[in-house]
């Protein structure tokens, strides 16, 4: 895997949906995710596998409403989208929560459609 930056990896997931890309990101900020979801999953009933499980989704999510013009760091922007799955996981319950398969199906459904928002 290559050492792509944050910008252009988000950049080709966001115009591409390059399934490769988020993986990369998803790799690069691993430690990340863990470490924030193990800082607020036990206040919000959330088990560390279930952060696992959607990490995918929180790293595609965080990537789509990322604005690097707002001089925000991605892994700053990610840490706080973590933050949020946590504190909303019980209201949202598990009919958000999405599996690896599922997002990377889902980019490559919209690729196939050509909507890259």
């Amino acid at each position: 895997m290559s050492k792509n930056s944050d910008t252009k990896l988000i950049n080709l997931i966001k115009n591409t949906s390059c399934s490769n890309s988020l993986k990369e990101l998803v790799s690069k900020h691993n430690g990340l995710i863990y470490s924030v979801g193990k800082k607020y999953s036990s206040s919000c009933g959330l088990d560390l596998n279930e952060i696992d499980d959607n990490k995918y989704w929180i790293v595609y999510s965080s990537c789509l409403s990322y604005k690097s013009d707002k001089k925000t760091k991605f892994s700053t922007w990610l840490a706080s989208q973590v933050r949020f799955f946590c504190l909303n996981f019980r209201k949202k319950n598990s009919k958000f929560i999405k599996t690896e398969n599922y997002i990377l199906e889902l980019l490559a459904h919209q690729k196939d459609l050509g909507q890259h928002n």
